[in-house]
């Protein structure tokens, strides 16, 4: 089953972040893949479009969004970022397995 998120959030404060999120990995394995590139996470890591983020049979993990929203990673979840859109903020993320 493959899923599709879609969030919108209103963007407040300052506009000038250094990059579109940061992946906060809270316990277990957490990895993220860049270009086809699986790098293991064990402290705060930047996403971008185009980043996929896993999380191994014990991993958890939080997406932290420059607007100051998260979204929680649950154990075996595979969540990719598709896009992240301007003020105000727009942000799809593909999820294909586990929970958010």
């Amino acid at each position: 089953m493959l899923a599709l998120l879609a969030v919108v959030l209103v963007a407040c404060g300052d506009d000038s972040s250094e990059h579109a999120a940061q992946l906060h990995p809270l316990s277990g394995a957490v990895e993220v893949e860049i270009d086809g590139v699986i790098h293991p996470v064990d402290e705060d890591h930047p996403l971008e479009v185009g980043y996929t983020v896993r999380t191994g049979p014990t991993g958890r993990a939080e997406i932290l969004w420059p607007d100051g929203s998260v979204t929680r990673l649950d154990y075996l979840t595979v969540f990719s970022i598709v896009e992240i859109g301007d003020s105000p903020s727009t942000v799809r993320g593909r999820q294909t397995a586990g929970n958010t």
